[in-house]
């Protein structure tokens, strides 16, 4: 008899009951409930805003810039005019100098400034601010497709489990069988003690691998759990393994991983970053042009008196740096050799990409072989084992023989579930190469 305890006994009837009503959460639900819950995929999304935010002020730079200032002066010592004594008589009665101005002074300025030549360093701005919101948003894309590969993984994790499940689940119910009537056999003294003990060791081998596949049920649930924050008692799991071949082009999936994968957009968007650079160091050895318009609020006024007046004014301001000990020309060169740097990085990953997807591919290919030749030792071994059985019955076989038979069909099984379950993980993960978020859970 199965000696599993009463608890792990209702967890394995309970999850063989969502199998047979059919029930199972489909993979996309649950990369949407991770997408939600991963905090992650948050913080990725508040980046891309913040870029967006960047980019709109980068924008404004090309728009005029209008600042209001206000300025109250007290002069200590008023400026004055003074005649000399033979203008005398053009002075007041009684003054000997006359006053330019007041102890206090007002001063309310507006001033709008549009830039009209800047050398570029406003459009290379912009256009920084361009590329810097790109790479959020593809550093969310990567961000989304990383959380749909780990529910992935985690969600094939659980299936193979709850397929090698069903797997010993079948085995041990024939152990059992089996175990039932050589004890029967032993008590009616048909067969030898140590014929009975072979059979009792294996069912206590195969209660122990259920024991162990249910524990492992358990934390495969679980880290699902985390990952999508759906309860585990919550989560059922198909799990029906089909297999439909496909065909896989390496040059193919190369193009689409240097075209549009995650790391190559990402280091595309580098080397433009670091050609934008070398425009805005250029910026500085040329003369920044603006025209600025000021309106004036005065106190006093003209004729100083305690009164108020306006007047404006218009300026075209040109302004350049002059001498800085060679920084701007350092720092020109600095671009440069940063933007070689960023192209040479660009050709070492891009052959690194070629490699991970021809590795990847050879490794599907394998598990597919694998798939073939273990769903032909399915047939092969399920047949050994009835000609065991018709063997055993006609005396021409042993408890071993029938036990090693049984032992041979489940592991055929078994790595049919793996690769299965392998060639899927291996297929989503050949898509986050490639860039292609919907397919890795699709």
């Amino acid at each position: 008899m199965c000696m599993i305890g009463f608890g792990r006994t209702y967890l394995v009837i309970a999850l063989l009951a969502c199998v047979l009503a059919g029930l199972g959460q489909p993979l996309e639900e649950l990369v949407e409930a991770a997408w939600r819950n991963n905090p992650a995929v948050a913080g990725k999304e508040a980046e891309l805003s913040a870029a967006k935010m960047r980019q709109y002020s980068a924008f404004t730079n090309f728009l005029p810039n209008t600042n209001g200032t206000f300025r109250y002066t007290y002069l200590g010592e008023v400026p004055y005019l003074a005649f000399p004594e033979e203008l005398g008589s053009m002075m007041p009665d009684g003054a000997d100098k006359i006053e330019m101005g007041k102890h206090d002074n007002y001063d309310l300025t507006l001033t709008v400034q549009q830039p009209l030549f800047t050398g570029g360093a406003a459009m290379n701005g912009y256009r920084l601010s361009l590329i810097d919101t790109d790479i959020n948003d593809i550093a969310l894309q990567r961000q989304k497709a990383e959380t749909a590969l780990e529910t992935v993984k985690g969600y094939y994790g659980l299936k193979r489990l709850l397929a090698g499940l069903i797997s010993a689940n079948a085995a041990h119910n024939s152990i059992t069988e089996h175990t039932e009537n050589l004890r029967n056999m032993y008590e009616a003294g048909l067969v030898r003690r140590d014929e009975l003990l072979k059979a009792e060791i294996a069912l206590s081998e195969m209660e122990l691998a259920i024991l162990r596949i249910t524990d492992g049920i358990q934390m495969a649930r679980e880290n699902i759990e985390t990952i999508t924050g759906i309860p585990a008692v919550e989560l059922s799991i198909d799990t029906s393994l089909a297999f439909s071949p496909t065909m896989y082009r390496p040059d193919i999936a190369e193009s689409l991983a240097l075209s549009r994968g995650f790391d190559a957009r990402s280091l595309e968007l580098s080397v433009e970053v670091s050609e934008r650079m070398v425009g805005m160091s250029l910026s500085s050895l040329v003369p920044n042009v603006a025209l600025a318009g000021n309106w004036h609020y005065k106190n006093p006024d003209q004729e100083l008196r305690d009164d108020w007046y306006d007047s404006w004014d218009i300026s075209l301001v040109a302004s350049m740096n002059i001498f800085s000990f060679g920084s701007d020309i350092a720092e020109y060169r600095e671009a440069r050799f940063k933007r070689t740097a960023a192209e040479k990085r660009q050709e070492s990953a891009e052959d690194m990409i070629r490699q991970g997807v021809k590795a990847l591919i050879r490794q599907i290919m394998q598990e597919v072989q694998v798939i073939e030749i273990a769903e032909k030792e399915i047939l092969q071994a399920d047949e050994h084992l009835e000609v065991t059985r018709d063997l055993y019955e006609a005396g021409k076989a042993t408890t071993a023989d029938l036990l090693d038979a049984e032992t041979a069909l489940l592991k055929a099984r078994n790595n049919r579930i793996d690769a299965i379950c392998n060639v899927e993980i291996n297929e989503a993960e050949l898509y986050m190469l490639t860039g292609d978020t919907e397919k890795i859970y699709e």
